[in-house]
């Protein structure tokens, strides 16, 4: 016997590098669990075609050696098992893949038009922090001004989440719109409820302002889905499929035709990790909850069928490569006009944009978003550190078409006078009042703006930090703990001081009890047998033991055969040569 293979420990193989059976396993095990933790029970009833229980548990290990599986502590010594989220896109785009899916008739009215975006959502309540302080009551609760700010921000509304199908972080004190927008903050490294308030993590927050649109929307989707997504493994094969990269964008489709089944529906039981078919309205909510997110628009017939176009064009990778697609490239400019509103077209660099939101009022977003220069904004600005002369310069270098006079005059007298007319004190004054300065995340996002202080005390911690933003953080979801140590492959495979070595080395055929005990030896040991009947060499996978009379059931394969199994019960004496089948051994 031979073993297949003891892989170090690492970073993840890719799939081509499987073996066939790890490729086999691995396939299965998405197919009926999806990103859902199994455990194992759940792998002892996991039945695949051609392999024995011991050859399942083989490749399983291997999977975990190989990166695609991993496990976490639920106490006692017992463990669960899961698909990290960040491989689930490559198996829907290696085992999953979509073919030619038709285009659907245009609906015969818009149910729900796709909102401005969750990425403006995040953006907004990023500004709305930075320029008020979010102080926190006794219970660790933002104060109720702030919440009702909060909800008048966001797009997202409560009719977009259905808290009993969608799984996501809930907060009792907060509606749910603001509860999962505060969660994907906190899950992308932005900022994080203390008891000083809400803290930004500016390092992270420069590099989120460096992301491009399409780079933020896919990361935010790829957060919804890891943290909304019902545990159902047919909803999940589902999403995964609304995301293929071959649903083009701007094409109504019906979800229908996403709904066939691409888990392992065939094995169903108590806790069997799968689940019966979705039908459209079990979907709405998500469908829901992506149109409020600006990702698609919902239209509706006269039947009330549903169907959907997306907004966007969904990518399965770049949420979770090193590659970060640079606001950079964007070269939009805003625009001054005479009312002393600010234009600024979707094109407009995050960088540009959140330096023109610091010392302006937000009025609307749609394509188009409609910032406002008032007195108060540039009073605002001024008292957190940002001079007159400096608003004008950041506005000037990034307007396309001039500044006007008038404009210019109204920020300088504006900046010289507080509500009572009088000079406000100089930014040194409040530089010096203990607040955190957002140099660091000028220099980082490569804003012309240096000065802008916090309203609040950072920690030491929480200014230094250099969390990823928009990965996947693994350790979310391992529930309990540590990862179990990967066994040694050896210890997996059957103790050969318990078989007679004849019984796996030769082809022969035994006394009828001998033969009955290797029967029963192969379902102990969860391995299948070589057996002859009728003059061929069939393999047979034992799964359960009959008495009164012996009777022994199980799967029976044509051996190099791709054909299916037939389950059959054999009785004494209908085989002849025998020999034990131990994963690697053939």
């Amino acid at each position: 016997m031979t073993a297949m293979g003891n892989h170090e420990s690492g970073g993840t193989a890719s799939l081509d590098q499987l073996r066939p059976l790890e490729r086999t396993v691995l396939c299965s095990i998405w197919r009926r669990f999806a990103g859902r933790p199994f455990n194992e029970d759940h792998l002892r009833t996991l039945i695949i075609p051609r392999l024995s229980g011991a050859e399942v548990q083989l490749g399983v290990q291997l999977l975990r050696r190989r990166g695609w599986i991993r496990a976490a502590s639920k106490g006692w010594n017992e463990w669960e098992y899961f698909i990290p989220f960040h491989q689930l896109g490559s198996l829907q785009s290696s085992f999953g893949g979509l073919q030619s899916v038709p285009e659907a008739a245009e609906p015969s009215r818009l149910l729900q038009e796709g909102s401005a975006g969750i990425s403006l959502d995040v953006f907004n309540t990023l500004v709305y922090a930075l320029k008020t302080s979010l102080a926190v009551t006794s219970r660790g609760v933002l104060h109720k001004k702030h919440i009702r700010r909060l909800e008048e921000i966001a797009a997202l509304s409560p009719a977009d989440l259905d808290a009993a199908v969608l799984r996501f972080t809930q907060h009792e004190a907060y509606p749910p719109q603001v509860a999962l927008i505060l969660d994907l903050l906190q899950s992308l490294g932005l900022a994080a409820v203390e008891r000083h308030g809400l803290i930004i993590n500016r390092r992270a927050l420069g590099e989120w302002l460096k992301l491009s649109r399409e780079a933020m929307d896919n990361r935010l989707l790829f957060m919804l889905m890891e943290r909304c997504i019902p545990e159902n493994p047919a909803y999940q094969h589902f999403v995964w499929r609304l995301c293929d990269p071959s649903l083009p964008s701007g094409r109504w489709i019906d979800p229908v035709l996403l709904l066939a089944e691409s888990y392992d529906d065939s094995q169903k039981g108590e806790d069997s990790g799968t689940s019966n078919r979705l039908n459209a309205g079990d979907v709405l909510p998500w469908l829901r909850l992506l149109a409020g997110c600006g990702y698609i628009d919902l239209g509706a017939d006269g039947d009330g069928s549903i169907v959907f176009r997306w907004r966007i064009t969904p990518s399965l990778a770049p949420a979770f490569s090193g590659d970060i697609v640079s606001s950079e490239a964007e070269c939009g400019r805003l625009y001054i006009q005479p009312d002393f509103d600010i234009l600024i077209p979707p094109d407009v660099p995050y960088t540009l944009r959140f330096q023109a939101a610091l010392c302006t009022e937000r009025l609307s977003d749609d394509v188009m978003s409609v910032y406002r220069l008032t007195r108060d904004s540039v009073l605002d600005a001024v008292r957190a550190g940002i001079d007159p002369d400096q608003i004008i310069e950041l506005l000037e270098k990034g307007s396309a078409a001039g500044f006007p006079d008038h404009v210019r005059t109204a920020i300088v007298q504006w900046g010289m006078e507080d509500d009572s007319g009088n000079r406000p004190h100089p930014p040194a004054n409040r530089l010096r009042q203990g607040n955190a300065d957002l140099a660091d995340l000028a220099d980082v996002a490569g804003a012309g703006i240096n000065r802008y202080s916090l309203p609040w005390s950072l920690d030491s911690a929480a200014a230094g930090s250099e969390e990823r933003v928009g990965g996947f953080d693994e350790a979310r979801s391992e529930p309990n703990g540590m990862e179990e140590q990967v066994p040694d492959i050896d210890s997996l495979l059957p103790d050969l001081t318990r078989i007679p070595a004849m019984w796996t080395k030769e082809w022969r055929a035994y006394h009828s009890s001998t033969a009955k005990q290797m029967m029963e030896q192969a379902l102990a040991l969860s391995v299948k047998l070589e057996i002859s009947i009728d003059g061929r060499r069939m393999e047979f996978i034992p799964r359960e033991l009959g008495r009164n009379p012996w009777k022994m059931t199980g799967a029976l394969y044509p051996p190099d055969s791709g054909g299916p199994e037939s389950v059959v019960q054999l009785g004494e004496g209908q085989w002849r040569e025998m020999r034990l089948l131990l994963p690697g051994s053939v």
